[in-house]
């Protein structure tokens, strides 16, 4: 899976083997790429030069002997860079994370020897449980997800209840605050390990249509636009509790916000549809209500914003709890 998704970003799985990914030389990579912005910035065609050079010397890319390695010299280049050194950060992560809990399970004394899928899991140090099918709760989130997908691109396979052991006390800190909604959040299929193990971070190089802050979408339609999927097509959406509090409304892009305004918790960029509020169904989640948005996409009355579905948007990683993993495949 690991891979996979490094060849599907271009890079040299020869020479940047899995294993052999460490956080300085992605630190160092982001080094240069904030200098060739500002070569780019300054108009110094020599600095990008050199800079790309360098880059693709801590990165190395499946370049052919015939083709050239193209010189960084946009914005959006770097950009797609730095998100790519995003994913790389998050396959470093898991795989540090599946190391050490083979090495524990390795040292450990034991008289049966447990299987090695056991031993990648236990170090993700989270519980995950598939929901029964016939359940209420694996009814109303496929409805859900079914509801506002608007496409056929994708089929549930499984959903599973998950808990982060390391999530709860960070989580609870925000026990006073209500207005709590079930939003997903798809990404790519190399960094689900990362994001179980770690959880969702504001990662050095994100930003958006809300600035930096952390995307969710009350339809899983807007998510889908983000997921990228396993070679056989296989994917995943995170469902997760994000306690949104006071939220202020936004009709039009703002890259440069980087906390809501004051007196606020949370920005919500207002779509120009969304599902019937009417099917809303709430859930009691450890004591708290939380909204699932599982009706029918409608038009909304913000017909002049600029964001056709509405996003979810905080800016403090302790306020989203991972509740539901969604497995899909292609159909």
């Amino acid at each position: 899976m690991f891979k996979s998704s490094m060849t599907k970003l271009g890079l040299d799985t020869k020479r940047m083997p899995l294993g052999k990914i460490s956080t300085t030389q992605v630190a160092k990579a982001r080094a240069v790429l904030g200098k060739l912005k500002a070569a780019i910035d300054s108009g110094n065609r020599s600095g990008m030069t050199s800079h790309s050079s360098t880059f693709y010397t801590l990165v190395p890319h499946a370049f052919s002997r015939s083709q050239r390695p193209p010189v960084l010299s946009s914005h959006e280049a770097v950009t797609q860079k730095m998100q790519m050194l995003d994913v790389l950060d998050d396959i470093q992560s898991a795989q540090a994370a599946l190391k050490k809990a083979a090495k524990a399970e390795q040292s450990a004394k034991e008289e049966l020897v447990p299987h090695p899928l056991d031993v990648k899991f236990n170090g993700l140090d989270i519980d995950m449980e598939a929901l029964d099918k016939s359940s209420d709760d694996y009814k109303l989130l496929a409805k859900y997800f079914n509801n506002t997908l608007a496409s056929n691109r994708f089929k549930i396979a499984d959903i599973f209840a998950v808990s982060r052991h390391s999530a709860d006390e960070r989580f609870a800190q925000h026990d006073a605050l209500g207005e709590r909604h079930l939003l997903f959040h798809s990404t790519n299929v190399a960094v689900v390990a990362a994001i179980l193990k770690s959880g969702l971070r504001i990662m050095p190089s994100a930003g958006g249509r809300v600035g930096k802050s952390l995307y969710h979408a009350s339809m899983a339609q807007k998510s889908a636009q983000y997921i990228r999927t396993a070679p056989d097509g296989e994917g995943f959406f995170f469902l997760d509790e994000v306690v949104m509090g006071r939220t202020s409304e936004l009709l039009a892009d703002d890259w440069s916000l980087r906390a809501p305004p004051s007196g606020y918790d949370s920005i919500r960029a207002m779509g120009t549809i969304e599902p019937d509020p009417k099917d809303d169904v709430v859930l009691d989640l450890d004591g708290h209500s939380v909204r699932v948005p599982a009706g029918k996409p409608k038009s909304t009355k913000y017909s002049s914003s600029r964001f056709h579905h509405s996003e979810y948007c905080v800016f403090d990683e302790t306020r989203v709890r991972i509740r539901y993993l969604i497995k899909v495949c292609r159909k």
